[in-house]
């Protein structure tokens, strides 16, 4: 049919090769080799499964690979971990490497009223780190616990919020770009402000 065959259709308008089963159970094409075995759960599979989701199943105990412009881009590991400019992703179940100026990675909601952002979920074990940031080297900079607490240049978190700078005595810095700026502490019974104004310390 103007040089496009049909395999199960005498109609196969939409492509080069067309593969049709009228059966509801699935239609694979299966791709096997000498180190695979040639037997029906060897190889990989490309296909439709009985549910008509698009499907990619690679039997073998290995790695699927996706490549562009004769480099590979990304790879799923035979442990279910995904490399994006990491072809050996096997401390993380997603790992992004590259190098480049711009951002690594972005995350954005259309939505214009209530679009939320990203959501981190970490074991029940309060104690577990949530999310950590660390410096090129490796170094860690700041935690965000399970149980609520931020550590910033410490693991040790003694409170909600725990802050060590070091060797740096600025451990805290609040700017403002009006004549004060505050710091509110408070509780059932009320606050207390901490104001800095033209180099002076007010508490109220």
């Amino acid at each position: 049919n103007g040089g496009n065959v049909g395999i199960g259709t005498n109609n196969p308008t939409n492509g080069k090769l067309h593969i049709h089963d009228t059966g509801t159970g699935g239609n694979w094409f299966h791709i096997t080799d000498g180190s695979t075995g040639a037997n029906a759960s060897d190889g990989f599979l490309i296909g439709v499964d009985g549910s008509a989701n698009a499907s990619l199943y690679n039997y073998e105990n290995t790695d699927m690979i996706f490549s562009t412009n004769s480099s590979e881009a990304m790879r799923i590991t035979s442990a279910g971990n995904v490399g994006i400019g990491n072809s050996a992703p096997s401390t993380t179940r997603f790992y992004v490497s590259g190098s480049t100026t711009n951002y690594l990675a972005q995350f954005q909601n259309a939505h214009q009223t209530d679009g939320h952002g990203v959501k981190i979920q970490a074991g029940d074990d309060s104690a577990v780190d949530t999310l950590v940031l660390n410096q090129a080297d490796g170094t860690r900079t700041v935690t965000f616990r399970g149980d609520g607490n931020v550590g910033i240049g410490t693991t040790t978190m003694d409170g909600f919020l725990s802050i060590n700078s070091g060797a740096q005595n600025a451990g805290l810095h609040v700017e403002s770009t009006d004549s004060s700026a505050n710091l509110s502490l408070a509780d059932d019974n009320g606050s207390v402000v901490l104001s800095g104004s033209s180099g002076a310390l007010i508490v109220e």
